[in-house]
């Protein structure tokens, strides 16, 4: 199990959270939580995690996937995804944090 932890995790289609936690397992997300300690096993990732349907990964090239984005603050303590979910994670380097948008020159994995 993988826990990785940055600035910002924006759901597609959802909204945000800021300072969260997306839990990983075998490739799959498993949770979504806030960071409000520091957690073993986490890596900390400095800029962005997008969330996003399998079925949009292939639109991820820069801005337009964040045009998608509603911009409303999430309020959650702890979510679960279902393996039926079909969620992919991304991270996004060099994110601005100003703008919510990748820069130019932005670096985005697949985070497994």
């Amino acid at each position: 199990m993988k826990r990785y932890a940055s600035h910002y995790i924006f759901i597609a289609t959802e909204g945000y959270l800021r300072q969260g936690v997306v839990e990983m397992d075998e490739g799959r997300i498993i949770r979504l939580f806030p960071l409000t300690e520091e957690i073993e096993n986490t890596e900390w990732l400095s800029g962005a995690i997008l969330i996003c349907p399998e079925t949009l990964e292939h639109t991820i090239s820069g801005s337009e996937i964040f045009q998608e984005i509603r911009w409303y603050p999430l309020k959650l303590d702890n979510r679960r995804f279902e393996e039926t979910d079909n969620l992919s994670a991304f991270h996004f380097s060099s994110f601005d944090l100003i703008s919510m948008l990748p820069v130019s020159g932005t670096q985005r994995r697949r985070l497994r």
